[in-house]
């Protein structure tokens, strides 16, 4: 039981320390779409800052 619950607890920390990470490709992404409908201005595209938060 004691080595389940220090595994569940590895586990807990590692998943907390992605979180930074998952938002900078979040991010990273929003900055490529961005780019994307700048670059291709004939097309429509709308993108604005809620559909990635």
């Amino acid at each position: 039981m004691e080595v389940k619950q220090n595994e569940a607890h590895e586990l807990a920390v590692e998943l907390a320390n992605q979180k930074p990470i998952i938002e900078i490709e979040y991010r990273s992404i929003g900055k490529k779409v961005i780019k994307f409908a700048q670059a291709n201005n004939v097309k429509q595209c709308i993108v604005n800052d809620d559909w990635y938060r």
